[in-house]
């Protein structure tokens, strides 16, 4: 299954990296390019999870129309606070 996870934060990056544990192919949205880039090039969330080692099956985006339209699942990490401006 495809699975979206809208937001890179603590929330966001722990439950995209328990879903490719259990071998989903899992995508993870976010807006700072740095925690992307760290995600997909060293498998680590450098800003709020520093130190844990993620799921390499997961690959960070910050396309949200194109991987919406290709996600099968969606879950919204988006502090309430954030989530209009978002969506």
């Amino acid at each position: 299954m495809k699975v979206l996870v809208i937001g890179a934060g603590s929330w966001g990056t722990a439950i995209a990296n328990i879903l490719a544990d259990n071998n989903l192919n899992v995508k993870i949205w976010g807006r700072d390019k740095k925690v992307l880039e760290a995600i997909n090039n060293s498998n680590e969330n450098i800003k709020y999870l520093k130190g844990l080692k993620l799921n390499s099956n997961i690959i960070a985006t910050d396309n949200l129309e194109k991987t919406l339209l290709n996600s099968e699942i969606i879950v919204n990490a988006i502090p309430t606070q954030k989530i209009r401006d978002v969506f």
